[in-house]
């Protein structure tokens, strides 16, 4: 998770962009996803973390947090949407759980998110009902099966480091 300096030592940032991105750094590290998954945290609109080219990227409001989703650089660049506006750091996890663990679950294998969302039916407007409104009906176990994952992450290199018979392994 890429991260400005935020409100700690920058007189621009409104909200503490690295502690937020530390965060979303550990709830998400290791999780298995359909593609790489980038995402930043800027402290301000100035954006110096570049949000909105990551597949989920946040910037700090007077009052919260706006959620941007599905972008990317790269040879196809695409700028992320706004997709939430003024949320708390708790709603920020939440649709960053659901929007995560929606797209694994519905993904191509190797599919970034922003070609994702471009054959999504329905576009950001049906993924905004899916995952703000549940119009599914699925958000409490989106939200479930990310904590799932969350509560069984393990390091497989601290593992290897722990374990002798896993160490012999490597040279």
């Amino acid at each position: 998770v890429k991260s400005c300096i935020g409100s700690t030592w920058c007189r621009f940032g409104v909200q503490d962009s690295t502690t937020f991105a530390i965060r979303i750094e550990e709830r998400y590290r290791g999780i298995r996803a359909p593609h790489k998954l980038k995402s930043a945290v800027s402290g301000c609109i100035r954006e110096c973390a570049e949000a909105q080219n990551k597949d989920f990227g946040l910037i700090a409001t007077e009052k919260g947090w706006n959620v941007y989703l599905c972008g990317n650089g790269g040879s196809k660049p695409r700028h992320g949407d706004l997709f939430a506006t003024d949320l708390s750091d708790e709603a920020v996890i939440r649709v960053l759980d659901c929007f995560l663990m929606f797209y694994i679950q519905t993904a191509e294998p190797l599919q970034r998110t922003a070609r994702w969302l471009e054959e999504f039916e329905g576009g950001i407007e049906v993924l905004k009902s899916v995952i703000l409104d549940d119009s599914l009906g699925i958000c409490d176990q989106l939200e479930a099966d990310m904590q799932l994952l969350v509560d069984t992450y393990q390091c497989e290199w601290k593992a290897v480091v722990e374990t002798p018979e896993l160490r012999a392994k490597f040279r």
